[in-house]
């Protein structure tokens, strides 16, 4: 699939904002396993919507707001994150299989 840019204009209607801002509560409550599980499942997807793109938004921001990791920059770039690999946890760092 590639890359996957994040930027603010993906979330500039009030649903995906709502949609945007009810994930990311969500996703900051799961475990580290099951972001990872969550990650995983969304790699190899083809498909494309605002609501899936506000999803992953919300799922990047949940791995980057948590400071008990260590993010590989091959998979978690500047302003996105790569669907191209699954990733897994290593220690405190995830890294791509």
């Amino acid at each position: 699939m590639g890359t996957v840019n994040f930027i603010d204009p993906l979330i500039d209607s009030g649903f995906l904002e709502k949609f945007y801002q009810e994930n990311l509560e969500l996703l900051r409550t799961k475990p580290i396993q099951e972001l990872i599980d969550s990650f995983n499942r969304e790699v190899d997807c083809k498909g494309w919507t605002g609501t899936r793109g506000a999803y992953l938004k919300a799922l990047n921001d949940a791995f980057h707001e948590r400071s008990d990791l260590s993010l590989d920059k091959t998979v978690f770039i500047s302003d996105g994150m790569s669907l191209n690999r699954k990733i897994k946890l290593e220690g405190n760092k995830i890294v791509p299989l």
